[in-house]
């Protein structure tokens, strides 16, 4: 059959006259007009299908809606009249009973008036819907009315029950004849033939019954029916649509196909054999023929982007060479501090008094908070790149700076087996104010290369002020950072390129220990401080870089010393509460320790589904939360409980180990009051504490008292300080706390002029770092 029809419409002259028509039209007015024709079916079939299948259903649906109030009609009735019945039953139970035959005598004459009621409403019911019932209506009517009959009949007859017995009045031994004369009565042939007419009465209802029924289930399936149609209505007139699609899209194909078939062998061809020189012909005036000119302008430009394209990717890949080296190289940066924190942790792996290593705690925390510092460089090299690197000047102790920078440099020189000296200038003031953490970055960039490339001799870190500058006052003073090594220098060509980034110098196996971005973001930096880095170098004998920094000197140091060396081992007031939500253990535990031993009173929990029950049962005065946990992060627990009346004004601070400024901002958009940055540093924390919990803490003083000095008469070039003094400083030696030792000599000292001597050997004990040599010395004098 549609061989046939096609066949018909190949030979056809229509086909002809609607080809020619179709050609004249645009692709658009072609596709709108299918598209119309179809629309069109489907929106007539589809109402079409709503309408009609709507009329049949509303039509089932009243037919339904009448037979299920038949049923509840027919239901009434007979309950009704199964409820007189019961009555004399009921009555015998009660005799006697004032009370009890009040209410049976009122429940009866109300369940009489329900019969009648049922009636009324039923032949109600039937006066409106007679046509559309399938009940018999004469017989049904005929029902009812010997119902009424029976019923009054029935009425009559416990009315004349009820005065011949006067059941409220009986006394004890009325009661049993009474009950007697009941049966009696019950069981007499008018009561008899009464039951007698009621059963067939309900006979008659239970076969009108039946045919309400059968109209119900009618009813029911004629819905489903029009449901059915109205879905195969909706079917069709879409099946019609899309074969009226159909027909328009062969129409139209053979228009609009051609010219895209011949378009699209051209594209293939280009594609194929890479041909620029290839194009479409144009044979129409329509929109293929718009869209085949265009391709030829397509092809022309590609032919002129290919070779640019071919240069970017060129470019790109040795962008991504360069990227896929950096991160694979990024372990340089990473290294340094981890050295001193592995040496140290080696030295007091072997060493039996760990007292005796105190000061290798220190060098470990600078370590470690050098190693989150890089971190964040690494971080901070898109605002390099985009001059965004912003300084954070800050007071800090110069000498203890230069001394931990000087400490974790000569762990890796020993390591390597080469010297490393360093000595403090007698110049150099006690603080200044600088960005610390970027002077720190510098530095140990700087004394990392050094280190790296010298195989044998030293490295020599140089730190002192140019006196003779004119600039120079009270207020500022110029340092110069002096890197000095022996390695294997640079060439003049090196030296040119060597602050470029990505660029470095070395062996193979000495590059992929950098990044080659070090000393490009230590130029930028130093450029930021107002200074450039210099370079000299020798090939094969060594290299010297320094830099010149204006900095200005601290002068509330001494306050920032005083607080420094006051331990906070508590707070006054009553005990308040914390609460710690974090998903890792360890750190629920370093916090709880810490605040435990400050007293305050912490519970924990490992999420924010835990944190937020126990919230409700610890009420916290305070809670800090990590952000990223499982179940319920951070964020949704803190928006939870600011919808919370009882914890609108519960302090929360956010703990997270992100350094993204959106973190931080998301937090305190969540509803958390402050955020703290891991791993947490403690003075901040407390400085939070104290700010939302508005506490006064309880500190006690770091500093050990000056014993009294108890002159020993020796000759002036053997004097030594009193034992007491003596021991005193054997005891911090052991314990590694430099700071303590220098305070203790300096107070010997100004109380004697007679110690300066011994004083002085102590002190250059003390800029080697050297505990154990005065523990040597002092015992060897004590010895002696």
């Amino acid at each position: 059959m549609i061989d046939r029809l096609n066949q018909w419409w190949t030979n056809s002259s229509f086909r002809d006259r609607v080809v020619k028509q179709i050609n004249h039209l645009s692709i658009g007015q072609k596709i709108a007009i299918g598209y119309g024709f179809s629309l069109g079916v489907a929106i007539c079939g589809s109402l079409a299908g709503l309408f009609i299948g709507e009329y049949y259903q509303h039509r089932a649906n009243e037919e339904l809606a009448i037979a299920s109030r038949q049923q509840l009609l027919l239901k009434d009735q007979e309950n009704a009249i199964l409820a007189i019945r019961l009555h004399p039953q009921r009555l015998i139970g009660i005799l006697g009973d004032t009370i009890w035959f009040s209410y049976e005598a009122d429940k009866f004459i109300a369940d009489i008036n329900r019969v009648e009621k049922a009636n009324q409403a039923f032949e109600q019911f039937l006066q409106n819907y007679a046509c559309a019932s399938d009940v018999d209506l004469p017989k049904l009517q005929d029902t009812l009315a010997r119902y009424r009959q029976v019923t009054q009949q029935y009425k009559a007859l416990i009315l004349k029950l009820w005065q011949q017995l006067d059941p409220p009045s009986l006394t004890a031994n009325q009661i049993a004849p009474a009950r007697q004369t009941i049966i009696n009565t019950l069981t007499s042939q008018e009561a008899t033939k009464i039951e007698i007419e009621f059963d067939r009465l309900l006979e008659n209802l239970v076969w009108i019954e039946e045919v309400i029924d059968n109209q119900y289930h009618r009813a029911e399936h004629e819905r489903i029916q029009a449901e059915y149609l109205r879905r195969w209505i909706i079917v069709v007139s879409i099946a019609s649509s899309l074969l009226l699609s159909s027909l328009l899209v062969f129409l139209t194909s053979s228009a609009i196909a051609r010219p895209l078939q011949s378009l699209e062998q051209v594209a293939t061809q280009i594609t194929q054999q890479s041909n620029f020189n290839l194009r479409c012909q144009v044979t129409t005036q329509d929109e293929v023929a718009t869209v085949a000119q265009a391709f030829n302008q397509l092809v022309e430009r590609i032919s002129i982007y290919t070779q640019e394209l071919e240069q970017a990717r060129v470019a790109a890949d040795e962008a991504n060479q360069a990227k896929s080296e950096f991160l694979a190289n990024m372990s340089h940066e990473l290294r340094t501090p981890l050295n001193g924190i592995l040496g140290y942790t080696q030295i007091m792996e072997r060493t039996q008094d760990l007292n005796t290593q105190r000061h290798g705690i220190e060098i470990i925390e600078q370590c470690g908070t050098h190693l989150l510092n890089l971190i964040n460089d690494i971080l901070d090299l898109a605002k390099i790149e985009a001059r965004k690197l912003d300084l954070i000047p800050q007071e800090f102790h110069l000498p203890a700076f230069l001394s931990g920078i000087a400490e974790m440099s000569r762990v890796r020189a020993d390591k390597k087996g080469i010297q490393f000296q360093y000595s403090e200038h007698p110049g150099l003031p006690k603080a200044v104010m600088a960005d610390d953490k970027r002077l720190r970055q510098v530095l140990l960039n700087l004394l990392g290369n050094a280190i790296k490339f010298t195989h044998q001799g030293r490295t020599i870190l140089q730190v002192y002020p140019l006196e003779d500058l004119p600039t120079t006052t009270e207020k500022n003073l110029w340092l110069r950072f002096s890197i000095q090594d022996t390695g294997v220098g640079m060439s003049l060509e090196q030296v040119q390129k060597i602050f470029l980034p990505f660029e470095q110098v070395g062996s193979k196996s000495q590059q992929a220990q950098g990044t080659g971005l070090g000393l490009a973001i230590s130029q930028q930096i130093v450029r930021l401080m107002g200074s450039e880095i210099q370079v000299t170098s020798i090939l094969s004998q060594g290299s010297q870089f320094w830099f010149d920094l204006e900095l200005p000197r601290a002068e509330s140091w001494g306050t920032v010393i005083h607080q420094e060396q006051n331990e906070i081992v508590g707070y006054v007031g009553h005990r308040r509460k914390v609460l710690i939500v974090d998903d890792k253990e360890v750190n629920r535990q370093m916090l709880r320790e810490m605040l435990r031993s400050l007293g305050f009173d912490c519970c924990e929990a490992s999420n924010g589904e835990m944190g937020l029950a126990q919230a409700q049962i610890f009420h916290p005065d305070l809670i800090i939360t990590d952000l990223v946990m499982p179940i319920l992060d951070g964020f949704e627990m803190t928006r939870r409980l600011r919808t919370q009346p009882q914890f609108e004004g519960l302090t929360v601070i956010a703990s997270s180990a992100s350094v993204l400024s959106q973190d931080q901002v998301a937090s305190l958009e969540a509803g958390c009051d402050d955020f703290l940055s891991k791993p947490i540093d403690f003075q901040q924390l407390f400085s939070l504490l104290k700010k939302y919990l508005y506490l006064d803490w309880e500190t006690r003083s770091l500093v050990p008292s000056n014993p009294a000095v108890e002159p020993i008469n020796l000759p002036k070039s053997q004097e030594i300080p009193p034992l007491e003094s003596l021991e005193k400083i054997i005891e911090v030696a052991k314990i590694g706390d430099i700071e303590a030792i220098e305070i203790e000599v300096k107070a010997i000292q100004k109380n004697n002029i007679g110690y300066h001597g011994f004083c002085q050997q102590i002190m250059q004990k003390l800029d080697e770092f050297d505990d154990q040599g005065i523990i040597q010395l002092i015992n060897g004098y004590t010895k002696g």
